[in-house]
């Protein structure tokens, strides 16, 4: 009963978008990837697939197909991943990290592209936690070189989300950046290294920003580390 007043619902929608001006369609595309119908999913690519479609739309329409796996969808963000519009690359990067782990190639090769914005390398580095690329540690290493704060905070979160033990220390030294401190000791803390207590005590320390404080004692916690107690 429910699917039958979901799929009534989603022809509503469909035939309503027709009388909706373009410009505020956005909404209406991702009431449909909600919905999640079949029928659904030919409309979104179409939207998201045309230059003539405005970015708004389209950044709606790759957000909609989440959840959406057939092979039309799954080319449509990869092509809007190759797009010059930074928001709709990081609404693809997202919708195919989560949800098409099979585009993870995509991903990688976005991350490592040069002219590759930020805002875009960051949503791929988290959408890559996700994917479960086999290649996914190995950028989210070089993406901790770039001197970006958040990209680099997420490269490391993703590499402890991952369980990447061999870059225990390749972490360790970054516990001094301030910036992004609290995202490298969560990652030290769940790789479960003994190699990480010292340095996690020793970033303690008085005068400590409080938000690292507080994320190396939970580091302790987690690793059990009884030489912190004092």
């Amino acid at each position: 009963r429910d699917q039958k007043f979901q799929a009534e619902v989603n022809a509503a929608v469909e035939k309503a978008l027709d009388g909706i001006p373009e410009a505020n369609q956005g909404e209406a595309l991702m009431a449909l990837g909600d919905l999640g119908q079949p029928s659904a999913e030919a409309r979104l690519v179409q939207v998201l697939a045309s230059d003539k479609s405005t970015d708004r739309n389209r950044i709606y329409a790759a957000a909609g197909l989440a959840g959406f796996k057939g092979d039309a969808a799954r080319a449509a963000l990869e092509g809007a991943l190759e797009t010059g519009v930074p928001r709709l690359q990081e609404t693809a990067a997202v919708t195919l990290g989560r949800y098409l782990p099979a585009s993870a190639p995509k991903l990688v090769a976005r991350a490592i592209a040069e002219m590759t914005p930020a805002p875009v390398r960051l949503a791929i580095a988290r959408a890559l936690v996700h994917a479960k690329d086999p290649h996914a540690p190995a950028v989210l290493g070089l993406l901790l070189a770039i001197p970006i704060g958040p990209i680099r905070a997420a490269a490391a979160e993703g590499l402890g989300a991952l369980d990447v033990k061999y870059a225990v220390p390749a972490l360790l030294p970054l516990l001094v950046d301030a910036e992004i401190a609290p995202s490298v000791a969560r990652a030290l803390g769940g790789l479960g290294d003994s190699r990480a207590i010292q340095p996690l005590i020793g970033a303690i320390g008085a005068g400590a920003p409080a938000e690292r404080a507080l994320a190396v004692f939970w580091a302790l916690g987690d690793l059990k580390a009884v030489a912190a107690v004092p």
